[in-house]
């Protein structure tokens, strides 16, 4: 009989890792069953009269009483086989659930991040306009036209830092490699004249 420890996977690991520690070890005992198939299998074909050069009647009346037997134990370690397969594919299973449980995890998590960004974006410039109207000007005195000069000033701002996530959203990653090269075709440039000087 096969038996699985319960102490092989330390507790402080996430669920896939049980999930990859639980499929090598049933690969392990799979392999240790297979061993045994075969010296099963090697040792019934030593008893085998038929391999002797002249077998004696006990030799013959023995082995089909140890044929029975290790017939038998070969069907007990067969099932056990397939006991094992059946675990490593309902673990198989097991591990794309888990990760498919995590990427909806992520998600969730990344949408809740974009929210909270956008409110972030979208409130910086308004509450920079904000603090600095705020302040005690002395060039403006009338009250209307600090409101007028207010939304003059932050309406255009917040939707330029919008236009400019967009874009950085949109075309992010080229916009990094087009100032990764400038800055590196100029990093280069400056050596060279340092090096010709």
């Amino acid at each position: 009989m096969v038996f699985f420890s319960d102490n092989v996977v330390p507790t402080d690991q996430d669920p896939l890792q049980k999930l990859n520690a639980f499929e090598e070890e049933v690969d392990i005992v799979s392999d240790v069953l297979a061993q045994q198939i075969k010296v099963l299998s090697e040792f019934r074909d030593c008893l085998d009269p038929a391999k002797f050069k002249r077998p004696t009647t006990a030799r013959k009346m023995r082995f089909e009483f140890e044929n029975q037997g290790i017939e038998r134990i070969l069907v007990h370690i067969n099932e056990q086989l397939r006991n094992c397969k059946e675990l490593r594919e309902r673990a198989k299973v097991l591990t794309v659930q888990n990760v498919q449980l995590v990427e909806t995890f992520a998600d969730d998590n990344s949408r809740a991040l974009f929210v909270f960004t956008f409110i972030t974006v979208l409130f910086l410039p308004l509450s920079f306009v904000a603090g600095f109207f705020g302040m005690n000007l002395a060039g403006i005195a009338d009250t209307e036209s600090r409101v007028k000069l207010f939304w003059y000033t932050a309406l255009p701002l917040t939707a330029g830092i919008l236009i400019m996530c967009i874009l950085f959203i949109a075309r992010g990653e080229s916009i990094w490699f087009a100032v990764a090269d400038l800055l590196e075709s100029s990093l280069s440039r400056g050596k060279r004249k340092k090096r010709s000087a």
